[in-house]
This record gives C-alpha cells, sequence and structure tokens, in this order.
C-alpha cells in the first residue's frame, strides 16, 4: 500500500508518528481529539471549542480539571495556554483513506 505515496508523503507520516509518540510520553493524558490544541477545526475559517476538553472543562494537555491561573487561559495543573505545546494534525495526502491506514 506504501507505494502509492511518494517519498515525501511517508517522509512526513514518519515523522508526524515520532512527534506523536514524543509528545505521548511527555503529556500521555492529553485529549487525542484535539492533539491537546484545544480546538476542533470545522472550514477554512473557522475553529470550535473541543467538546472533550474544552466544554468538558479539562486541560486540552493534561486533562485535569481546567482552573484558570491568575485570571488567563493558563492551566493551574500543567500551564497549558492556548496555542502552546500541542501536536500537529496528521499529515494528509491526496488519498486520505490510504493515508490513515498508513498511520494506523
Amino acid at each position: 500500500m506504501n507505494e502509492q505515496h511518494s517519498s515525501e508523503c511517508l517522509e512526513r507520516v514518519r515523522v508526524w508518528k515520532q512527534e506523536l509518540s514524543a509528545f505521548l510520553e511527555k503529556w500521555p493524558d492529553c485529549c487525542q481529539h484535539c492533539f491537546a490544541t484545544g480546538l476542533i477545526y470545522i472550514c477554512d475559517d473557522e475553529d470550535d471549542f473541543c467538546e472533550e476538553c474544552i466544554y468538558a472543562e479539562k486541560c486540552p494537555r493534561c486533562r485535569q480539571d481546567f482552573v484558570y491561573q491568575d485570571h488567563t487561559n493558563r492551566c493551574a495543573h500543567c500551564g497549558w495556554e492556548t496555542g502552546e505545546d500541542y501536536l500537529t494534525w496528521p499529515p494528509t495526502c491526496e488519498c486520505l483513506e490510504v493515508t490513515q491506514e498508513a498511520i494506523s
């Protein structure tokens, strides 16, 4: 199945898997629904808060009850803040089904 992907595509998946492994080692309880971003992509110009963590009042990175620190959006438990220390979305290519199989 890999022969359907370019070497660049396979390299992006390989690098992302390494990043995923390192991130999960550091933050094993992170929200994998949004990759600890706190946001879910809806369309080109719109995101929404993640229902699995933000709407559940859990920190996207440590999954502890989200307690605002010093009236900021920083988690009092792990220091997570919007836009900080999150995992990028899995790489895509022209054939999403094959990419998802390659990632699995």
